[in-house]
């Protein structure tokens, strides 16, 4: 399973999932520092087989708005959002 993990998460959450044996990547690793539309990362994640994994609840409109259930997306919904809580 690979993950592409949102930027509003820690680096430390890709690392904390690549130790865990995952292949992971963080959203501005393939796009660098310019803004992406959440669009675009949509595309990528179904093209490259990834699954989000976001703070951002657009991409679940996203995937409703093209009537599909692919790329599967992880929505962390946590009060404390340490990144001792998310991993």
């Amino acid at each position: 399973m690979k993950f592409l993990v949102d930027k509003s998460l820690s680096p430390r959450s890709v690392e904390f999932l690549q130790d865990l044996g995952y292949k992971a990547a963080r959203i501005d690793s393939l796009f660098g520092n310019r803004k992406v539309e959440d669009i675009e990362i949509y595309e990528v994640a179904l093209r490259k087989d990834y699954v989000i994994i976001t703070v951002d609840l657009d991409f679940g409109e996203i995937l409703a708005m093209m009537k599909t259930n692919r790329p599967s997306s992880i929505v962390l919904r946590l009060s404390n959002q340490r990144v001792e809580n998310m991993n």
